[in-house]
């Protein structure tokens, strides 16, 4: 009897231990893209990369297109971007894009 009581805890044990693996992975924070300087060539900002954190003021240069995929989240700080080419920045009803910084921040589809 003591060893089906032992093998129940032992259960018990180890499907806590899944929970608690679950609980860990889900709290994991991802680091953020560091952006700044003159973009000059077509680029994308994706969702896996996201955040964006600009670190310096951003110019995307004439002629240049810049895209933001749906769920990219921007962070300016104290900085701003310049855009002289094109910013196509389009989100969904699920993935917006999010835009924060100095106070003011953008939440856009």
């Amino acid at each position: 009897m003591k060893l089906s009581l032992f093998g129940a805890f032992l259960i018990a044990l180890m499907a806590s231990g899944l929970v608690l693996v679950g609980s860990i992975h889900a709290v994991v924070a991802q680091a953020s893209t560091p952006v700044n300087g003159i973009l000059n060539v077509d680029i994308t900002w994706t969702k896996a990369s996201s955040p964006y954190t600009l670190t310096g003021n951003v110019h995307v240069d004439e002629g240049v297109t810049l895209t933001l995929e749906p769920g990219v989240t921007v962070s300016f700080n104290s900085y701003f971007m310049n855009v002289s080419g094109t910013l196509h920045a389009r989100g969904s009803q699920t993935e917006k894009i999010i835009m924060t910084g100095s106070g003011i921040s953008y939440l856009g589809e």
